[in-house]
């Protein structure tokens, strides 16, 4: 910047149009950043009677008007950082929510669901009726058996060789359904992989009712097809002998899939046995030990005589904490979203990101614009810029922080289930980076001619020169500039030629 002394000696001598508009630009830099000027009232006066030619006086005119449009496009590029930010902001406040659910849903995973001792032994009995009830594939059983064997790596041929042994002496009675129940059941299974699917497209909108109503289905078409079902036939059974020595092919899976046994005669041939007699608070809504719509507990604690306020009238315990813990964590604000606004809340995160990402591109380009114009008159121009980005700078960092997947942070956080299932559907969303976002040829044009208004139509390529110099920096707002005026150029003599 220059100092009194040099302004003393610019003044004491004759100034060309442009110098007299450079050293007033610099003044009003000065002034109009709240700093004191550089020129009293009387300096400026001297310096205008002093322009005496019509090329002085246009000149000065000329970088005079390039002040003022510097001045309108800095206050868009100050709206477009706000409008930026604001969309950051609620993109953040909407992110903010996925990352509530997930540790409201940790909480609820981690604490055991605590039940009275007659509560436990109610619920256990139910859920072991329940499974012992249960019909089950050839193919699920073998599957089953193959956990089970997990340690002694139990192949699935081996689990169904052990089946095979077990039909053979009676003590498993399986039976394959007629092909009406198996069409229904393939039917049912088409419904569940569409429902999949749609999910995977869709994981924001679930269908809760769904698999609860695929599973009572399931359960009554096995309920009428199961006692209708015929015994094996020897060829069927040496079929299965086959099955069990090699892989099976696709219609051998087809007729696994079609015989039925029940997990009684299972339990009584000596299979499942632990899994059916140990208790499972959160296998299915009928036996939980919370209640059905409340997220479910994995482990279990029994409370010691508890007080009759914290029974119900069967003698379960009322976890009224865990309760309100629940009606914290729920679709309400999902779903009332999706009705006012039309889209899902992923979508409207998208859609924020999206739009804060273009209005990023539009400050970019008017920084670089500035910067460019600011070489050229060589007075700095852009000096809000620099605040303004570091807050936009800020404001990223933070959204960045909330976008980014939700990663376990210690051993027990590896063991969680999905907790995002309610929310689930969140884009992947790239991390928004300024130094990554590139200002548009369509922005750059924009601003161009602008400042063309003032600096005549072929301003830029000095300014080009200039950023030529500057893009030694890779990746610098100058070097983008450089870029996106040389195409602009290059267009510009195309077009020429082909008229």
């Amino acid at each position: 910047m220059a100092t009194q002394a040099d302004i003393k000696r610019l003044l004491s001598k004759k100034l060309t149009g442009l110098e007299a508009a450079k050293l007033i630009l610099q003044d009003n830099v000065e002034v109009d950043h709240g700093r004191d000027g550089l020129l009293s009232k009387a300096d400026i006066e001297r310096i205008k009677r002093g322009l005496t030619s019509p090329k002085e006086i246009d000149d000065y005119n000329r970088w005079i008007r390039v002040y003022q449009l510097v001045d309108y496009t800095l206050k868009e590029a100050r709206i477009t950082q706000l409008e930026a930010e604001r969309m950051l902001t609620r993109a953040i406040g909407h992110l903010q929510l996925y990352h509530q659910e997930a540790k409201l849903r940790s909480i609820l995973w981690l604490l055991p669901a605590i039940v009275t001792e007659k509560q436990y032994q109610e619920l256990k009995a139910k859920q072991r009726a329940r499974l012992l009830a249960e019909k089950i594939s050839l193919h699920g059983a073998a599957i089953s058996i193959e956990d089970e064997e997990e340690e002694d790596g139990y192949p699935l041929q081996r689990a169904l060789q052990r089946l095979l042994a077990l039909i053979r002496s009676g003590q498993l009675r399986p039976v394959l359904l007629s092909d009406k129940a198996i069409q229904q059941l393939k039917d049912l299974e088409e419904e569940q992989q569409a429902e999949r699917e749609r999910s995977e497209e869709h994981p924001d909108l679930p269908d809760e009712d769904f698999w609860s109503d695929a599973g009572k289905r399931k359960k009554q078409i096995l309920e009428t097809a199961y006692p209708a079902g015929r015994m094996l036939r020897e060829d069927e059974l040496s079929l299965l002998e086959q099955i069990s020595s090699d892989e099976p092919t696709a219609e051998q899976y087809h007729l696994l899939d079609s015989i039925y046994c029940s997990r009684q005669e299972l339990y009584d041939a000596g299979l499942q046995r632990d899994w059916i007699d140990e208790y499972k608070p959160d296998l299915d809504e009928e036996t939980s030990a919370r209640p059905a719509g409340m997220k479910q507990s994995p482990s279990l604690a029994i409370i010691q005589d508890p007080s009759e306020y914290q029974l119900d009238e069967r003698g379960w315990y009322k976890d009224s904490g865990t309760e309100l813990l629940s009606k914290l964590s729920d679709y309400d604000y999902v779903e009332l979203f999706q009705e006012n606004l039309g889209r899902s809340l992923p979508e409207q995160i998208k859609l924020l990101r999206q739009q804060a990402g273009e209005r990023i591109k539009v400050y970019l380009a008017i920084q670089a614009m500035v910067e460019a114009v600011s070489e050229i008159i060589g007075v700095q121009l852009g000096e809000d810029l620099d605040q303004w980005t570091e807050e936009l700078q800020a404001t990223l960092g933070l959204y960045n922080l909330y976008a980014a997947p939700l990663e376990p942070e210690n051993e027990i956080d590896k063991r969680l289930p999905s907790l995002l299932d309610p929310l689930a559907g969140l884009p992947k969303l790239p991390r928004l980076k300024i130094g990554k976002l590139k200002p548009t040829a369509s922005s750059m044009a924009y601003y161009r001619e602008r400042m063309a208004m003032a600096l005549g139509d072929d301003w830029w390529r000095e300014g080009m020169d200039t950023l030529d110099f500057q893009a030694q920096e890779e990746d610098s707002l100058a070097a983008t500039a450089a870029t996106l005026l040389k195409e602009m150029a290059a267009a510009r003599k195309e077009r020429s030629h082909g008229s």
